[in-house]
This record gives structure tokens, sequence and C-alpha cells, in this order.
């Protein structure tokens, strides 16, 4: 290589000589209990093939519609769910630099904190469980859980029981992947 034999970087990438590959970047999960007044925690489950030059650096984001990230007042590795949390997406950006140089930025997989939901009626045979709120607003969420999440309209706005002039939500499930509700 002509850069190694004159100890220069002739190609203004930064390297004399041939460039470091990329051998990959660290992954991160975030665990805790989605509820607010609770502590979302990220944690590395795997590390930087090429080490780590430093320390991470750590944003916590919030979105509505899974599109649109917003950041959040944090750059802990910790963040306490608020209120305003609830019915939003939470994720974590993670910043750093590898042993061979690279920046690298990795986003953790999003959470979805649950709207906390009184229950008046649930049906449970499906794979899904419904319930519906005093105002007979539906919500879902998988069987055995209760991280229940609001059933609404492409445009976000909430279904039930006075969506449809004489139509009642009465069930929701998943059927070959596609989310679906049921009316009487």
């Amino acid at each position: 290589n002509l850069e190694t034999a004159f100890s220069q970087d002739l190609n203004n990438d930064g390297f004399a000589g041939s460039p470091p590959v990329n051998s990959g970047q660290a992954q991160f999960s975030i665990s805790g209990n989605k509820k607010a007044g609770q502590t979302l925690t990220i944690k590395p489950s795997s590390s930087d093939p090429d080490g780590l030059n430093g320390d991470y650096s750590y944003q916590w984001q919030r979105s509505e519609d899974g599109k649109t990230w917003n950041n959040i007042d944090n750059t802990n590795n910790n963040y306490t769910i608020l209120g305003s949390d609830e019915g939003n997406q939470i994720r974590a950006l993670i910043s750093y630099t590898d042993n061979q140089g690279f920046k690298e930025a990795v986003t953790t997989t999003s959470l979805t904190i649950p709207i906390p939901v009184i229950l008046n009626n649930t049906e449970n045979d499906g794979s899904v469980t419904l319930a519906k709120d005093s105002n007979g607003y539906g919500y879902a969420a998988i069987k055995g859980t209760d991280d229940f999440i609001p059933i609404t309209d492409p445009k976000g706005n909430p279904l039930g029981d006075k969506s449809y002039p004489g139509w009642s939500i009465i069930a929701a499930d998943k059927l070959f992947g596609v989310n679906t509700t049921v009316w009487k």
C-alpha cells in the first residue's frame, strides 16, 4: 500500500495506510416496569467487538407515533417514567467511540408505556384481552399482561362504544398478523 510505504494519508480518510474495519456495534436493552413512577434502565446486552474508548453517552427519547422522536431532558442510563409518557413510546440512543476510532450511535428497541385502565369489563377468548374504560373506549393487551394500549382509528382517535352509532366494540384479537376489532 502506497500510504503505508510513505506513512502519509494520501486520500484524506484520516488514516495512513489501510483504514480500520468496523467490526460492529454494542447492543443495548431497556429493563424495568413500564408504569409511571417506575425506573427504566439501559443495560448493554453485547459489547462492541472493537472495544470501548471512553464512556457511553445516553439520550432518552419519546414518540407519540413511533416515527417522530423527541429528546427527553435526561442523559443518564436511568429514566423515571412520567404520567405524560403513558400511551407513548420510549427508547434510548447510546453514543460512544470504539477503540478503532469509530463514532457509534445505537438505538434500543422502543417500549410502549401503557395507559392505566380501570377495567369495567374484559373479554379473554382470543390472544388479546379487550378492556373498556368508563367511557366505553377500548383498550387491548396481550393476554396475560396488563400492558393495555388504546384501540384507535388510523388517525389515532380512540375507538369505543360511542364511536359508531348503534355499534358496540366487543372483542379484539390478532388474526393472520393483523390487529382486529369485533363489533356488535
